[in-house]
């Protein structure tokens, strides 16, 4: 029978046997004597490849036999590509390296065959380059360089406008310049060699020499201008300088007077809070009670007099027979009736 149109299978019945009865030490011949299992073998006649397969049921011995052509030819298969693959890779290398080993023979070839055209190639060359090096520098110093000398005018004031930190520099040498090229334009040294190598200069030189001036000109001009932007600048600068130091003295006295004003009422202050404390300690007569009748000085705590026992008195009078108020301590004459400090009424 076939499957898959490709692999083919057949069945085939078989018991324990011997070998199975030994393994079951005899049980299966004493227990199932009759019982039967089933063999399923499959072909592949693609890849000449079997599979064989034991079960007592039909369709497991069908199934394992089956997946196990499955895998065979599958396992086949992939060599067979690996194996063709590594094939397809060794014909490659060996078409390559025999494709460099006729190229590398037909480069040989030519390199012997044409060595004496390679040598009369380079000779050629040499003779070619030599030649362009030699006018290049004849370019170079009967025209390069004296057009570049003759218009070092038109070069710094080009190059000053675009420079800040060399403009005054720059802006000199257009000036120096344009006062050579009015020498030479004047006496013919480079410009008479330009006229000699090549005549089309003659009606040239006199816009060179023009063109030069009018450069001259107007650096003269913005140098001048320069020079005035920057004294301006700097008397502005002193200007500002000078107003900030002033800003800055005036600032100076106002805080040294703030200061001393502080300083001198702190110390009125003190001096006041000083002599006021002296008077009460070195004057007896604002520290204690009088007694009317002995005049002894009492403490202000007591109610009697410690030396006669007479009663005091809020307002005492002192010895000097001026009154002293009790609130505040402050001595009235004897004529008043009320404190001039507190106003307290004095008995």
């Amino acid at each position: 029978m076939i499957i898959d149109n490709r692999y083919h299978y057949e069945f085939s019945e078989d018991t324990y046997g011997v070998f199975g009865a030994l393994l079951s030490l005899g049980t299966t011949l004493l227990l199932d004597s009759d019982r039967l299992g089933w063999i399923c073998k499959f072909y592949d006649p693609i890849t000449k490849l079997e599979s064989r397969e034991f079960d007592e049921n039909r369709q497991l011995a069908f199934d394992k036999a089956y997946m196990s052509i499955k895998v065979s030819v599958m396992n086949f298969e992939l060599d067979e590509a690996y194996k063709k693959k590594q094939l397809e890779l060794e014909q490659k290398r060996i078409e390559e390296e025999r494709k460099r080993q006729i190229e590398y023979e037909k480069a040989l070839k030519n390199q012997h065959a044409g060595s004496n055209e390679d040598s009369n190639d380079s000779l050629l060359k040499f003779l070619i380059y030599g030649a362009l090096i030699i006018g290049a520098i004849w370019l170079v110093f009967t025209f390069a360089i004296p057009l570049i000398i003759l218009d070092i005018s038109i070069v710094c004031f080009i190059w000053s406008l675009f420079s800040k930190n060399h403009k005054v520099y720059l802006l000199i040498g257009s000036i120096s310049g344009a006062i050579y090229c009015t020498f030479d334009y004047q006496l013919g040294w480079l410009a008479r060699s330009l006229v000699q190598n090549a005549s089309p200069f003659k009606q040239i030189l006199p816009y060179i020499f023009y063109v030069n001036l009018t450069t001259g000109v107007i650096s003269i001009i913005l140098l001048i201008k320069k020079f005035s932007d920057k004294s301006t600048d700097d008397e502005n600068l002193l200007l500002i300088e000078t107003a900030q130091e002033d800003e800055e003295e005036l600032f100076l006295q106002t805080e040294n007077t703030i200061v001393k004003n502080h300083v001198t009422s702190t110390l009125n202050t003190d001096f006041s809070s000083s002599n006021e404390h002296s008077l009460n300690d070195t004057n007896p007569l604002t520290r204690g009670i009088y007694c009317n009748n002995c005049k002894t000085v009492c403490t202000d705590e007591n109610i009697f007099c410690e030396n006669c026992g007479s009663k005091l008195s809020h307002n005492t009078f002192t010895p000097d027979g001026d009154k002293t108020c009790q609130i505040c301590s402050y001595n009235i004459d004897a004529g008043f009736n009320f404190c001039e400090n507190c106003g307290n009424k004095l008995n």
